[in-house]
């Protein structure tokens, strides 16, 4: 595992070629995010998280791409890791928010 020195959290795999390959296939079939949540207050229009998987993850998984977020504990307090990790290669990289 690799600690990236220039932002603090996000680790990966030794290599990512693969993946990132992966990700520029997925990347380049990604649809237009639909804008479904709206604030009738304010009177603007907001991308949902159903609206972001909906259009992208179909095709991460299309080329092997899987993403996963997990609630932990980091400093005494809360966090969520995200992770994104290639089915073949098994080459990952991940971030802690």
């Amino acid at each position: 595992m690799e600690l990236d020195s220039y932002m603090q959290g996000c680790t990966s795999s030794p290599e990512t070629g693969e993946l990132d390959a992966a990700m520029v296939k997925a990347m380049q079939e990604f649809t237009a995010v639909q804008q479904s949540g709206e604030n009738k207050y304010a009177k603007w229009k907001y991308e949902t998280y159903t609206d972001l998987v909906t259009a992208t993850v179909p095709y991460m998984l299309k080329h092997g791409v899987r993403i996963a977020f997990y609630p932990c504990h980091r400093g005494g307090r809360e966090a969520m890791v995200g992770k994104i990790k290639h089915s073949t290669s098994g080459q990952w990289e991940s971030a802690t928010v």
